[in-house]
């Protein structure tokens, strides 16, 4: 794969800024303890603002989003009981193997009419008893924003009426706010008001936020001790954690009142493509900084898209039929003209030279009667290092769902775990597990 050696444009994920110059400052300097043990001030301090800005009782400082979200089911859920969210959750998709590893727990997936929302008469139905008095519901999951429903933030009210649902039925209710912070700057309501109206929640400093790492779960005090119990429990106890709090902390300062340019640049990035594939997107669907192309009928799959996206420096993800691009802090006006003229580049290529798909010098990207060397199949963000041009140490992204799993060409693994990405040479097992078999 030939890479551009311009300026990269990473659209992957918000996960990906940079640590801000007042980051690194607060890093160098963080005061630390020891987390395992409760006494790094650092953290402390953290879980006490979070605390406070959620009106919550307590908040207890993680690695990642999705070890919140996996704690907080083990808290809440008893193996072989239910979970109930939207069908297209990251908690029922993405987490799903987590979820039955760790927890032994199930899904009810309720799908929604709209933008991955749901309704209050949709979770009423979902939360009727068995009458067999064999499924039980232990807990409802709300994701707010919704990511694979295009960032659509519920407003406070949309989730009041669903926590009224739950209370009567007597189930909690628990936020999933990795991209809670874009919601607030989209419907104008604080963290708080969001919180009011959940048993717990989660909140991620590392997405449009910008820090480099961490989230943070915030509840009761009852919760957030079988929390830090769980956390320890996981291996996920940090030792001198307070240097990633202490970017945390900044992001908290400096993070939120700049969400509204991100949206503000999603949506310009909508309208441009919409313009070069009429019908792909729709701008006013693109409330906050998640933009979903719908590339069906272009003549080339997502994932070809994300190659030949990649090959003139701009990176996205692909999932079925659709190709992401999530607009963050180290995303400005002038990388959305240049994504946009990307975008034309490579359609006009398709149209003027039918027998390529992507300008010259940008790799077989397939299309035009021409197979494509790109798996057809999701592969992690993660695996992009694996994926780079190795003469130019540029990494690219032929990615789709994070943590997805790829279908490898026949010089490797197909299906094979992504940590066998790179190495996918002839004498690869043919067993799809490849040889990571002999871990488990």
């Amino acid at each position: 794969m030939r890479v551009s050696m311009h300026r990269i444009i990473d659209l992957r994920s918000d996960t990906v800024t940079k640590p801000t110059a007042a980051m690194r400052r607060a890093i160098a300097g963080a005061d630390v303890g020891d987390d395992w043990y409760g006494d790094d001030p650092t953290v402390n301090l953290l879980q006490d603002r979070v605390a406070e800005l959620t009106g919550k009782q307590a908040a207890a400082f993680l690695p990642t989003g999705t070890l919140c979200n996996q704690i907080a089911m083990h808290a809440y859920v008893r193996s072989g009981h239910f979970v109930v969210c939207e069908a297209q959750s990251h908690v029922c998709g993405m987490e799903l193997h987590s979820a039955a590893a760790l927890s032994g727990v199930a899904f009810r997936r309720v799908p929604a009419r709209s933008h991955g929302q749901l309704t209050a008469e949709d979770l009423e139905r979902s939360l009727e008893p068995d009458p067999y008095d064999v499924g039980v519901v232990d807990l409802v999951v709300v994701e707010n924003t919704h990511q694979l429903g295009g960032g659509w933030p519920a407003p406070v009210a949309s989730v009041a009426e669903l926590a009224a649902v739950a209370t009567a039925r007597g189930v909690p209710l628990y936020l999933d706010g990795a991209r809670l912070f874009n919601a607030c700057a989209a419907t104008g309501a604080t963290v708080a008001e969001y919180a009011t109206h959940s048993d717990a929640l989660m909140l991620s400093l590392s997405k449009g936020m910008g820090a480099p790492i961490g989230s943070l779960l915030a509840g009761d005090a009852d919760f957030i001790r079988e929390v830090r119990r769980l956390k320890i429990l996981f291996g996920a106890a940090w030792r001198q954690a307070g240097i990633m709090a202490a970017a945390g902390l900044v992001a908290l300062d400096e993070g939120h009142e700049r969400l509204i340019s991100d949206h503000e640049n999603a949506r310009r990035l909508a309208a441009g493509v919409a313009e070069i594939l009429p019908g792909s997107v729709d701008p006013s669907a693109v409330p906050t900084n998640i933009v979903f192309v719908d590339v069906t009928g272009t003549g080339r799959t997502p994932w070809q898209w994300a190659e030949c996206l990649a090959s003139v420096g701009v990176l996205v993800t692909a999932v079925p039929g659709r190709v992401r691009m999530l607009t963050h802090r180290d995303i400005g006006p002038a990388d959305i003209d240049a994504v946009i003229a990307a975008w034309k580049r490579i359609e006009s290529a398709s149209v003027t030279e039918p027998e390529k798909t992507c300008p010259p010098h940008a790799g077989d990207c397939g299309g035009g009667g021409r197979r494509s060397r790109v798996a057809e199949g999701p592969i992690s963000p993660s695996a992009a290092a694996a994926t780079a041009d190795r003469s130019s140490g540029i990494s690219v992204s032929r990615s789709a769902t994070p943590g997805g799993r790829g279908n490898y060409t026949s010089s490797g693994l197909a299906g094979g775990s992504l940590r066998a990405v790179g190495n996918t040479t002839d004498s690869a097992s043919s067993d799809p597990r490849g040889h990571w078999r002999h871990r488990y």
